[in-house]
């Protein structure tokens, strides 16, 4: 997806005016370009499946084939180009190269979510909880060249125009943060913000591995997981 001009700080909406979009190519266009704090784009987002009439509990890849069949604008066309790239890979076996492994990751850093992405695509059914219900981390990081290449080919210059343009090689964690949750979104990951874990369980009483989450009625307290990765 190409933009007019790079995508700024002050062209950042940290507002929540996506509420009034009506049109599902106006909402992708905000979501992908504008959104950048956790609410809009969670928000956006969700607004967009919406609008589409993808089923709210649809996750995985398969969430992500829908998106492409119902919007077919040349914004969006430009981004699935680049992303099928990626999920036609022979590694993945159609997603089904780790088909039936359910997978917890704790922590929405860029290192879990970058994980969660690669288990969307093995085909895994994969969750991520973070604590904090917004990204907070201002640190700059520096990213080395293979780096760079892994993030534009899941979409990083298409969410963030100035993403290592030229001889720029680093990138702030948050913003680093909100290009891989738009894809990790993308790609049908569940995503938890303020969600604590507090400890793992061992199987027993009829049940797998599993984990205490708070708060303590939260619906992940009575999923099952095979994986469970700290991130």
């Amino acid at each position: 997806m190409a933009t007019s001009a790079p995508v700024t700080a002050g062209d950042r909406d940290s507002s929540e005016g996506y509420r009034s979009l009506v049109d599902p190519a106006e909402i992708f266009t905000y979501f992908t370009e504008k959104a950048w704090d956790v609410p809009q784009i969670i928000g956006s987002f969700s607004l967009l499946k919406d609008k589409l009439g993808i089923d709210k509990e649809a996750y995985g890849v398969s969430l992500y084939h829908s998106l492409k069949s119902k919007l077919t604008h040349w914004k969006a066309k430009t981004l699935w180009e680049l992303l099928d790239k990626k999920v036609q890979l022979n590694e993945y076996k159609n997603q089904k190269a780790c088909q039936g492994t359910s997978v917890c990751v704790v922590g929405c850093g860029p290192v879990g979510m970058r994980f969660a992405i690669e288990a969307a695509l093995l085909g895994c059914d994969i969750v991520v909880v973070e604590k904090r219900p917004y990204f907070s981390r201002n640190n700059v990081l520096h990213l080395w060249p293979f780096t760079i290449d892994d993030l534009k080919r899941l979409g990083a210059k298409k969410f963030y125009g100035q993403f290592c343009a030229g001889s720029l090689d680093h990138i702030s964690i948050r913003s680093l943060q909100s290009i891989l949750l738009k894809t990790s979104l993308m790609f049908g990951v569940r995503i938890y913000f303020g969600i604590e874990f507090v400890k793992i369980k061992e199987p027993g009483g009829g049940r797998a591995w599993h984990a205490d989450f708070l708060p303590s009625n939260h619906p992940l307290n009575d999923i099952d997981f095979s994986v469970l990765v700290g991130a």
